[in-house]
């Protein structure tokens, strides 16, 4: 299904989207093609610009310039993605040589092994049957289609997913290898999830460690975020929030430039306390919107219809929601992780398309989050033919 989702990706981005320089399936892709010529022609000056060594020749310089997206037009001081995946994507060529499919192909078992790994993480955590699992890794329209071509986000369900594998479930020797480099291709290609994961982590670290109640150990950690943003600039730190409101002037100045149809109101932030009384607003647009009478054009639509699944889902939780109901360390750590990737998203995203993208990752953890509350015994009485699927 992956392979046929990246198939449906390229003819989209073939023949219906058909500029090839703004398409991301082909722009890294043929960036990759000369720095993969680069190797061909000149391996150490190929090795030069690959490791992003200093003191370029002018062969280096010349391929830098043939590459329109090395450089990102906007930098916020963070790692370049750009830069991790035209990488990936050159290792590919040596096996490949420039076959677009055969790239397709191996983006794809990437992205699979990710789903793989985070199967893995929701069995040993959650114990829910397995048809909840697939689904929620191998049947969400939007994941599938996001995470099945090459794109950043194969990257990234194989880095997150490696990573929750090889850190709570994997109990190995070679673990702390593997964790380190799936760690550090998570930081690489995005590195604003990798940030969205630490409160949970953090969160499960203290409730080893402490003899509080996860209750009061959620408020500590949620009290060590908000006063850690606060604080990190007054001492010289990096800006949350200054990076937040940058992040959404140029999402702002981008839509002005290309006018696209599918923007939405957003609010502008300028200050701390914008960020913090905007911030349900922009959770709330990243879960459930578009709406069904927002979309714009084949994806929006799609995306329209999941949400609406998705409120019924939310719905469904809460008709059928478990009696104990109290602070579950594992639930935390989902909703902490999903809170604050959506509000990230939400609070700088103007444009539904995005959007839609942007909240790839954590469209898994959202569906397990809404079954991990229900008693499921209830539901399979409601609905005997969901009943049939819990003995897979």
């Amino acid at each position: 299904m992956k392979v046929l989702s990246g198939i449906a990706l390229f003819t989209i981005y073939t023949y219906y989207y058909t500029d090839r320089g703004s398409a991301d399936i082909y722009k890294y892709f043929d960036d990759a093609s000369v720095l993969f010529q680069l190797a061909k022609d000149d391996f150490s000056s190929f090795l030069m610009l690959f490791l992003d060594m200093s003191d370029p020749n002018e062969i280096v310089a010349q391929a830098k310039e043939n590459m329109l997206y090395w450089d990102k037009t906007y930098n916020y001081g963070s790692l370049n993605d750009n830069r991790t995946i035209i990488r990936v994507n050159t290792l590919f060529h040596f096996v490949s040589f420039g076959n677009f499919q055969v790239h397709n192909i191996l983006f794809n078992v990437l992205s699979f092994t990710g789903c793989i790994g985070l199967y893995h993480f929701f069995r040993a955590k959650f114990k829910l049957p397995k048809w909840i699992l697939l689904l929620s890794l191998f049947l969400v329209p939007s994941f599938l289609f996001w995470s099945s071509g090459v794109l950043k986000e194969s990257i990234l369900i194989f880095a997150l997913g490696l990573t929750l594998f090889h850190f709570f479930v994997n109990t190995k020797s070679m673990k702390w290898l593997w964790l380190v480099l799936t760690f550090t291709l998570l930081l690489w290609i995005k590195t604003y999830v990798l940030l969205t994961l630490l409160p949970g982590l953090l969160f499960i670290g203290l409730n080893k460690v402490s003899p509080l109640d996860p209750l009061w150990n959620w408020i500590a950690c949620a009290s060590i975020l908000i006063i850690s943003v606060y604080l990190s600039p007054l001492i010289g730190g990096p800006d949350p929030v200054a990076h937040l409101i940058q992040k959404q002037k140029d999402f702002f100045d981008l839509v002005a430039s290309l006018q696209p149809n599918s923007t939405y109101y957003l609010p502008e932030i300028n200050s701390f306390s914008d960020v913090f009384w905007n911030l349900p607003r922009a959770v709330f647009s990243v879960l459930f919107r578009p709406f069904a009478w927002e979309f714009n054009g084949a994806l929006d639509a799609l995306a329209a219809m999941e949400n609406l699944a998705l409120l019924v889902l939310v719905i469904l939780a809460v008709v059928y929601r478990k009696k104990d109901l109290s602070i579950k360390k594992w639930n935390t750590f989902h909703w902490s992780f999903i809170l604050c990737l959506a509000g990230v998203i939400g609070l700088v995203t103007p444009v539904f398309g995005a959007l839609v993208r942007y909240k790839v990752p954590l469209l898994p953890f959202l569906i397990i989050a809404m079954f991990a509350v229900m008693d499921l015994d209830k539901l399979y009485r409601t609905f005997p033919f969901i009943n049939k699927l819990k003995n897979l």
